[in-house]
């Protein structure tokens, strides 16, 4: 359990082997990141510039309490623009310094500055790669899942 993040197009098929069996399942896609807390913190506060909520770093915006349970609020699927992938850029070269996630164990939090270094060069192509759809006229998303 926890967060798996998708990004690129809309209905990508992912296609995958185990022990001779051949499964494939449609997301967004084709980037792939498991528990990148600080790209997951960078989008929910862009998600939550762009529903015009109050973004603050008090972790109660970011759950919710279902029957005593805390679970992450989700918000699901994020449309991205140019200049939201121009802020990302600025994010993932500076290893996302203003981005610190405390949004705990289901976040990756425990190994986001690690994580920051990890993803760094596939950060770095989703935004080239986002760049050119965008200019082909396309649409480029960003999907959290838990």
């Amino acid at each position: 359990m926890g967060l798996d993040q998708y990004a690129g197009i809309k209905n990508y098929t992912y296609h995958y082997d185990i022990d001779d069996k051949h499964f494939s399942y449609t997301n967004v896609g084709p980037f792939e990141w498991r528990k990148h807390a600080r790209l997951q913190e960078f989008m929910h506060r862009l998600y939550l510039e762009k529903t015009k909520q109050e973004a603050s770093k008090d972790s109660k915006k970011k759950w919710v309490e279902v029957d005593g349970n805390l679970y992450p609020k989700e918000f699901g699927t994020l449309e991205l623009t140019s200049e939201n992938i121009n802020k990302l850029e600025q994010a993932v070269l500076s290893r996302y310094k203003d981005y610190d996630c405390d949004g705990g164990f289901l976040w990756g939090h425990q190994s986001q500055e690690y994580d920051a270094g990890y993803y760094f060069e596939h950060d770095m192509k989703f935004i080239k790669t986002a760049r050119k759809l965008l200019k082909k006229g396309l649409k480029v998303y960003y999907r959290e899942s838990w």
